[in-house]
């Protein structure tokens, strides 16, 4: 087993390196010190390992389903690419349905979304997908706050319709059975 590794390491000399004390691997062929590792390699005193992406000054585009993915508005890359597909997302005013569209910083996305629509204009971009504090510092929402629901117990008893339900209030008590019944007729 220890000749395929070497053979192995040999062919792909990044691959199976051990970093050191100082950061270093035995064959000097690994990565600089400082730099990103891989994350099956250890940490040791010498060793910087990243935090975690960070937003990227360098970056002046991004593919449109990656930005959305990055973004989180959609979970998975491939639900941004058929979002995309499907005609779902404009960009300006345009309707896109290339997924490799290219974003800019400025540019405002307006996405279509089970929920609802929500307008997000371009504000920045990351290297990889982060944490939800991450993904909000890449976009600026420019939909209106959504209106605060009314007090529920300022409503009036008489003011409530009989013969409507709001969905997902539970089944109907008695009194409401009965009202209904009077309402239809029977």
């Amino acid at each position: 087993m220890a000749r395929n590794l070497q053979n192995r390491n040999r062919l792909n000399p990044d691959r199976g390196a051990v970093p050191t004390e100082t950061g270093a691997a035995d064959d000097d062929s690994g990565p600089p010190p400082g730099s990103e590792t891989s994350p099956g390699l250890k940490s040791s005193p010498g060793l910087k390992l990243s935090s975690g992406p960070k937003p990227s000054a360098t970056i002046g585009s991004q593919r449109l389903d990656k930005w959305l993915w990055h973004a989180r508005v959609v979970k998975t890359r491939t639900a941004a690419a058929g979002l995309v597909s499907e005609g779902k997302v404009r960009v300006g005013a345009v309707r896109v349905e290339k997924p490799a569209h290219a974003v800019k910083r400025g540019d405002v996305v307006s996405v279509v979304l089970r929920g609802g629509v929500r307008l997000l204009e371009v504000a920045g971009f990351t290297e990889r997908r982060g944490s939800p504090e991450l993904a909000a510092t890449s976009y600026v929402d420019l939909a209106p706050p959504k209106p605060k629901p009314a007090d529920p117990a300022a409503t009036d008893a008489s003011d409530i319709d009989a013969g409507r339900r709001d969905p997902g209030s539970g089944r109907p008590t008695k009194r409401d059975r009965r009202r209904i019944d009077r309402l239809q007729g029977n």
